[in-house]
């Protein structure tokens, strides 16, 4: 019993000086250096991300691409006031035709859209009452010349004391009225718009002229609305055309209260339509006084020069007003900002290749040349400005999934 005993506790020895040999004998765990990335490694890994990604590209390639180098460094940047506006016409060369007397359009030789000239013959009136005005003038200088023969004849008769002095003043009065009821005539066919030389062509007017009343161009311009046709009543307002000298419109803007300021008068400003894809420059000729109460703002008006006719009444319009140049130290050209995952970014040169440089953005010039580097880019580096677009599109395809 004791023997049994005594071999099975020599069993469980052995058994345990075999385990710890085996223990003994097994090696520690190999660490492998790349599965844990070195701090270089990090830093390297940084270096090569697609913020920071580098093209490699000789000169060669380079101008054959057309990738044009500059210098970031200061720039004087102009900034400009963007105003809303819209094209009018010129009132002080607008006019509504109308007739001023009452009758029938018997012809109308003007369509809509044509030019015209000062004193064309535009349409034609047959009127009634200008033919009774052009009759009383006419029989108001009969009776003139009439009451001149009577004043002439006791003019002499008194002179040779076979008169009395009384009949020569008679006379004399009467002709001083007669003088007066023609020149009131007159003025009445004047006051319609003819000239003195058709009141003195009226004695020699046959009887089916005396209504015909010709209207004509007040200026040089285009038929821009037409209210009339051949054998239509009009009254004395109506309205038969309305010309327009388009040689020059007006763009007028609105200027808010805040900007007030910053516009004055004879102030040089350019105006853009972008629809049209126009551009003018223009002066400031008239800025309003009173401020509307719903919109806090008032109007202004450019003249712009159009001798082409391009620039068209109801067309919208912005307005840079310059305002000033302010120095800031350090600018790239516009054409040299790309965005790259929704970051605007260019292309500084390191040796033979471009870096990507993520940048925040400042002023933009009024033109649109220039633009201000916030952060991302110091004064002096030189970065891709023509052609940029190139590199992205290497870039692109550099981090493309192969």
């Amino acid at each position: 019993m004791k023997n049994k005993t005594l071999l099975t506790v020599l069993s469980i020895i052995g058994m345990g000086l075999l385990l710890g040999w085996f223990i003994l004998q097994m090696k520690p765990p190999h660490v492998n250096e790349k599965s844990t990335p070195s701090a270089n490694q990090q830093a390297q890994t940084k270096t090569n991300s697609p913020e920071e990604k580098y093209i490699a590209l000789t000169p060669e390639a380079q101008q054959k691409a057309g990738i044009r180098v500059k210098v970031a460094g200061p720039v004087q940047i102009k900034t400009v006031l963007e105003l809303p506006g819209e094209i009018q016409f010129n009132e002080n060369r607008v006019a509504h035709v109308v007739p001023r007397v009452e009758g029938v359009i018997t012809a109308a030789y003007k369509h809509l859209g044509a030019p015209v000239e000062k004193g064309e013959l535009i349409a034609v009136l047959e009127s009634r009452e200008l033919a009774d005005l052009k009759s009383q003038y006419y029989t108001a200088i009969k009776r003139r010349e009439l009451a001149q023969i009577t004043f002439d004849r006791e003019a002499r008769l008194w002179r040779e004391k076979v008169s009395a002095e009384q009949d020569y003043l008679a006379a004399k009065t009467a002709l001083a009225e007669a003088n007066i009821v023609v020149t009131a005539a007159a003025q009445r066919l004047l006051a319609l718009g003819l000239t003195q030389d058709a009141l003195d062509t009226i004695p020699q007017e046959s009887q089916s002229k005396l209504s015909r009343y010709p209207i004509r161009a007040p200026f040089d311009g285009r038929v821009v609305r037409k209210h009339v046709v051949r054998g239509e009543a009009v009254k004395a307002d109506a309205e038969l055309f309305m010309i327009a000298d388009l040689s020059t419109v007006w763009g007028t803007i609105t200027v808010y209260t805040e900007d007030l300021n910053q516009v004055h008068l004879g102030q040089k400003v350019t105006v853009r339509s972008e629809e049209l894809g126009l551009e003018a420059t223009g002066t400031i000729s008239y800025l309003g006084y009173l401020i509307d109460a719903q919109t806090r703002s008032t109007q202004a008006h450019v003249d712009i020069p159009n001798p082409e006719e391009r620039w068209r009444p109801g067309l919208f319009v912005t307005v840079e007003v310059a305002e000033k140049k302010i120095p800031v130290p350090v600018a790239v050209a516009a054409e040299a900002i790309q965005t790259y995952r929704n970051q605007p970014v260019v292309f500084v040169q390191h040796g033979n290749g471009f870096e990507v440089r993520p940048i925040t953005l400042g002023r933009r010039s009024g033109n649109g040349q220039w633009i201000e580097m916030v952060n991302g880019l110091s004064a002096g580096e030189r970065y891709a400005a023509d052609n940029s677009f190139v590199l992205k599109s290497e870039l692109g395809e550099a981090m493309a999934p192969q």
